[in-house]
């Protein structure tokens, strides 16, 4: 070997230990960080998975004044960001209020000292009186068919009253008629409402427009017609919201994202729920950024084990690629509920219209309560002063 080859090699040693030491302190420094955001709240953070938290306005891109913006904590995780050093904390949240300017899906990535930053702001919110906390974030209430209990369910006049009575969205069942207009009943025959045993889809909406469906609740609602879809949507006010629940099977999908299409609402007023598979699979093939729900109801068997099984359900919100699951609220528990939202889905609940059920609701951190009674409900759950 000559002595320029020992050179080299004898200078390529240094080269190689300084490389494997900078590789060693940026293991190091990594690690350091994942064990900086443990202490300084992370896993606190996760624990608060599916609650609400307060996102100092220091956080964010855009301001939105001294207090910080309210949010449900959607899901926690470490990223990688050069930007910052090798981690950093992501944050997916989502803002129970519509009037909020930002969007509602946001992403932060926090250094281990914001981290800590956050926590104290959520603690210091969670110190708060419940009724004051509960008035800084109300829980949304969603009219099950209207204000259901004071007027004939699915009808304009509930609607109207829904509004009047402080709800912060509306739930209506819709099916397809003969001429394939879509229609607001739950019932696929109309015998209930109309004393007529025939079905929705056998009539046209001329036909059924010719029918009462008011008087069956109360005297003083006859005459009320059957409403279409364009006329329920048409009462809903500026940053409310509409819960559709299509009755029928997926055909009714194609018509309904055409009449939405051509409507004034936005995408963050509309959520599609049904308990038939293949129309929320439909509705995210058709519009992926339309917001769905899976409708279930969980029911304890003879061993006292839920039917459906949580991890059946979960499968099958995979498999259909909606961004929730919404309930009956019998048999619930906080580790039900919070285990679906870490998974990243959220958890809404129906049909709530006693008081002490909706506080303990509340309790377990449901994104929201579909009710017949709004006004009640609402002013149990966040007091006089809205």
């Amino acid at each position: 070997m000559s002595e320029q080859s020992k050179d080299k090699n004898a200078s390529a040693l240094p080269r190689k230990r300084i490389a494997i030491w900078i590789v060693c302190l940026l293991l190091l420094t990594s690690i350091g960080k994942l064990v900086a955001y443990e202490i300084l709240g992370a896993s606190e953070l996760r624990d608060r998975i599916g609650q609400r938290v307060v996102l100092p306005s220091g956080l964010l891109k855009e301001p939105t004044g001294l207090n910080g913006r309210v949010c449900y904590l959607k899901r926690v995780k470490y990223r990688m960001n050069t930007r910052l050093g090798f981690f950093d904390l992501e944050l997916n949240c989502e803002s129970p209020q519509e009037k909020n300017t930002l969007a509602d899906e946001i992403a932060i990535g926090l250094s281990p000292r914001e981290t800590l930053d956050l926590l104290i702001v959520t603690n210091k919110l969670a110190g708060l009186e419940r009724e004051q906390f509960l008035a800084q974030n109300p829980i949304p209430i969603v009219a099950h068919r209207g204000a259901s209990k004071d007027a004939p369910e699915n009808t304009l006049p509930a609607f109207k009253k829904a509004w009047l009575q402080g709800a912060d969205a509306i739930e209506g069942d819709f099916h397809l008629t003969a001429d394939n207009e879509i229609v607001c009943v739950h019932d696929a025959n109309i015998r209930h409402y109309t004393q007529k045993n025939i079905e929705v889809k056998n009539l046209t909406l001329a036909e059924l427009k010719k029918l009462d469906f008011g008087r069956w609740h109360d005297k003083q609602f006859t005459g009320t017609k059957i409403p279409t879809f364009k006329e329920v949507i048409a009462t809903i006010p500026t940053g409310k919201r509409i819960f559709i629940e299509i009755k029928s099977d997926a055909k009714l999908v194609p018509p309904l994202i055409k009449q939405i299409r051509n409507s004034s609402l936005k995408l963050d007023q509309i959520v599609i729920i049904s308990f038939r598979q293949d129309v929320i699979k439909a509705v995210e093939d058709k519009w992926p950024e339309l917001k769905t729900f899976w409708l279930t109801r969980f029911k304890a068997n003879e061993n006292g084990e839920l039917e459906p099984r949580p991890r059946t359900v979960l499968r099958t919100l995979e498999s259909l690629g909606t961004n929730g699951l919404s309930t009956h609220f019998e048999g619930l528990t906080s580790e039900l509920v919070k285990s679906f939202q870490k998974a990243g889905y959220e958890y809404h609940v129906w049909t709530v219209d006693e008081i002490p059920q909706a506080k303990m609701l509340v309790e377990m951190g449901v994104q929201s309560i579909t009710t017949n009674v709004p006004q009640k409900i609402g002013l149990a759950i966040r007091g006089s002063s809205k």
